[in-house]
């Protein structure tokens, strides 16, 4: 592989970048043209959404593009990098070498666009996951089946790595994006910001980083011998230990050290192993088993795991075929060295070292671009496979027809069946008699997006006791009393944290506040009924809309307001694809808020929350219900 030095100015993009209020323009077209001669298009105009992240060196942003042409990419994440606060360009060399051709068919990076800067800070245009980080799914329970196939992906991702002497060094849930959530898992690594690659002449790494849940006992200086000789340097088969705590977690919906650092101090000094995690086979222990181990001369590489009989056998698509190309040629040679029973025989022998606690740069930015249209073979409208298929078929071609070089394991247990496919939601509007505020169930006549659309009712609606029969409903999830918001649409596209009351009514309810719309030709749109009769009628105004830069999401919930209950607000959520991770659920008045979640993913279907807002009580309560 070329060194990453020298291609830096390849993935340069020509930009102006603008700080308040921030925008960036990319020029595509060579500048000596002027620009009545050059391409259609070919000036961009990217516009920051929102805050996705931010750790000790960065801030990752979401940017949509709001003008010219992106091949399909209108949403992007950009990781900013004060320049002073720099230590070196690993990040950049790690995202350039492995955005080469060759490897950005297996589909296990994050995708890199390119890089720009400005006099103070350097900016890093990536991929953006709207289906998060693999750390926002453990708590709701992965099957084996599919850790084993995120697992065989990671692998793959690993080996590349280590192939080309990089170490991720910082492998985590967080660090691990969803390109395509269960039960057909794609998943990718990401956030390179501590990786390194071992300099030619150097056989080993010293500087320990990361995150110490999940950083190995050799980087955070905590392995001990027989011998009682300490390692001082470690090489990529950390990521291995890395990847280990990765899968317990994924098959126990808990962290692997609960009581870090007692817990994982015993494990290094042999006097105690974590259980087994319940229904998690006898093949998946063992992997983790062979990975977990302490001393690194007895730990797995990345090679040797993707033989392991848990990746390499099991229906209903078993992993056959070739190992990956160029992987297995760089395969060390089995290691005879000591495993996890040398370690678990070390009883007290040696010094434990306290563990060194590092700051880490990791930037979970939740997102990625907008899949694109497949056909049912797996293949792009231009034929080709896209990268999620091909990484697919990769790991399908892992070996293990070769059962002398596969890891074996007795396994009296069976896994278990991989469970049924998931039906797509069945998203339709619940109204009995609907009213079209904005949009049509036959079809919305034009894209509506950044609107707002007044509604004047027969009664008054009362919000921390401010009573009003006018309201205004805008279609980024947001209903005001009395009044629309201010024609700035910076303030009123995406959500905020409450309070936030700049350019907006005094009074606003946010059921989802977020950048959503309306699209021409779809059913999608703002729909109202009025139930009952005086003195208790009930005003339901129900939000049935998409992602305005992941038009395959859609967002459907509903607002109940009380003639007979002021100051009550119900919001019921029938489909929310993001969970609530990039939006904004409240109340508002001029002086009290209450505010359930913003970018957490806490609003999940069939989820109910009833705010009070009575003088004195300001609060909320949440419950379930059958949705459809």
């Amino acid at each position: 592989m070329a060194s990453a030095s020298r291609n830096f100015d390849e993935y340069r993009l020509n930009a102006v970048v603008n700080r308040d209020p921030y925008f960036v323009v990319h020029t595509l077209s060579d500048e000596r043209l002027p620009p009545d001669l050059r391409r259609p298009g070919s000036v961009q105009r990217w516009e920051r959404e929102m805050e996705l992240g931010k750790g000790t060196f960065g801030t990752v942003w979401l940017e949509v593009l709001r003008s010219g042409k992106a091949s399909g990419r209108e949403v992007r994440a950009v990781k900013r990098i004060r320049k002073k606060s720099m230590r070196d360009k690993r990040e950049l060399a790690a995202m350039t070498d492995f955005s080469r051709r060759k490897y950005v068919h297996t589909g296990s990076f994050v995708e890199f666009f390119g890089w720009f800067e400005d006099s103070e800070n350097m900016y890093i245009a990536m991929e953006y996951f709207p289906h998060g980080t693999l750390s926002n799914y453990i708590g709701q329970g992965i099957p084996e089946n599919e850790v084993r196939r995120i697992t065989g992906q990671l692998l793959v991702g690993l080996a590349l790595m280590h192939e080309h002497d990089y170490a991720h060094r910082d492998l985590k849930p967080d660090n691990i994006f969803i390109e395509t959530p269960g039960p057909e898992w794609s998943v990718k690594i990401g956030d390179f910001g501590v990786s390194k690659r071992v300099k030619k002449g150097q056989t080993a790494l010293r500087t320990g980083t990361g995150t110490p849940l999940y950083e190995a006992p050799e980087v955070q200086g905590d392995v001990v011998l027989k011998d009682e000789e300490e390692y001082e340097e470690y090489t990529n088969i950390v990521d291995m230990w890395s990847l280990s705590c990765v899968v317990f977690e994924m098959a126990a919906r808990t962290v692997l050290f609960p009581m870090w650092p007692l817990d994982y101090k015993k494990l290094c000094r042999g006097l105690w192993y974590p259980d087994k995690p319940h229904g998690l086979s006898q093949k998946g222990w063992d992997f983790i088993t062979r990975l977990l181990v302490p001393d690194p001369a007895g730990r797995l590489s990345a090679v040797e795991a993707l033989k392991h009989d848990w990746i390499t056998s099991r229906d209903p698509q078993p992993l056959t075929g070739e190992v990956v190309q160029g992987v297995e040629a760089a395969a060390p040679p089995p290691k005879n060295g000591p495993g996890l029973d040398r370690v678990r025989q070390s009883g007290n022998s040696g010094k434990v070292q306290a563990a060194n606690c590092h700051d880490n740069d990791v930037l979970t930015a939740l997102s990625a671009k907008p899949r694109q249209v497949m056909s049912s073979s797996g293949e792009h409208g231009d034929g080709n496979l896209s990268a999620s298929s091909q990484r697919r078929t990769i790991i399908r071609r892992i070996s293990h027809s070769n059962n002398r070089d596969n890891v074996s394991a007795d396994d009296t247990h069976q896994t278990p069946p991989a469970p049924p496919k998931a039906k797509p939601l069945p998203n339709k509007v619940t109204l009995r008699n609907p009213k079209a505020i904005v949009g049509s169930l036959s079809g919305a006549e034009t894209d509506i997006k950044d609107h707002s659309f007044p509604l004047d009712l027969p009664f008054s609606i009362k919000v921390y006791g401010h009573s009003s029969s006018t309201l205004s409903i805008n279609n980024n999830g947001m209903i005001c009393l009395d009044q629309a918001p201010s024609v700035n649409i910076r303030f009123v596209r995406t959500g905020r944290e409450l309070p936030f009351r700049e350019e907006l009514p005094p009074y606003c309810l946010f059921p989802y506040w977020t950048d959503v719309f309306i699209q021409r030709g779809k059913p999608h749109g703002i729909y109202y009924e009025i139930e009952g009769s005086a003195p208790k009628r009930l005003l339901k105004i129900e939000y049935y809309v998409t992602r305005y830069f992941v038009m395959e999401y859609y967002f459907h919930f509903l607002v109940i307001l009380e003639e007979a209950r002021p100051n009550i607000v119900t919001f019921r959520y029938y489909d929310v694809p993001d969970n609530g991770r990039m939006g904004t659920v409240g109340v508002q008045g001029p002086d009290k808020h209450k505010m359930f979640s913003y970018n957490q993913p806490k609003i999940r279907r069939g989820v109910q929350l009833v705010f009070n807002t009575t003088p004195n009580v300001n609060d909320v309560q949440v419950s379930e219900f059958q949705p459809y």
